[in-house]
C-alpha cells in the first residue's frame, strides 16, 4: 500500500484523464493500493462543481474501464478521493 499522497492531474477533464488515468487509478483503488487519506485533485479550465466532475468521471469509468461492474461502495470510496479545481494557467494566483 502506498503512503498517503496528493495526486494532481493537470487536464483533469481531458481525454487522457478520462480514458486512461482515472480508470487505472480506480482499478488500483479497488486493489486497496492507496491509503484511505490519499487524494486525487483534478485541475482544469472548465467551470464545474466537484459533484459535476465526479459524474463525468463515473460516466467515463462506465464507458472506458474494463471493470464490468461499478459497484456503489467502491465508487463511493473512490469518489471521496476526488476533487476538481478550475485553474487559469495565465493567472499567477492559480499557479
Amino acid at each position: 500500500m502506498l503512503e498517503s499522497f496528493n495526486l494532481y492531474i493537470f487536464g483533469g477533464t481531458g481525454d487522457l484523464a478520462q480514458r486512461k488515468l482515472l480508470p487505472a487509478l480506480y482499478r488500483q483503488d479497488l486493489l486497496s493500493s492507496f491509503s484511505k487519506d490519499s487524494k486525487i485533485i483534478a485541475l482544469g479550465t472548465k467551470e464545474m462543481t466537484n459533484e459535476e466532475y465526479k459524474l463525468i468521471i463515473r460516466n467515463s469509468l462506465l464507458k472506458y474501464s474494463k471493470i464490468c461492474d461499478l459497484d456503489n461502495n467502491s465508487w463511493d470510496r473512490f469518489s471521496e478521493r476526488i476533487s476538481y479545481k478550475k485553474i487559469n494557467i495565465k493567472s499567477e494566483t492559480d499557479i
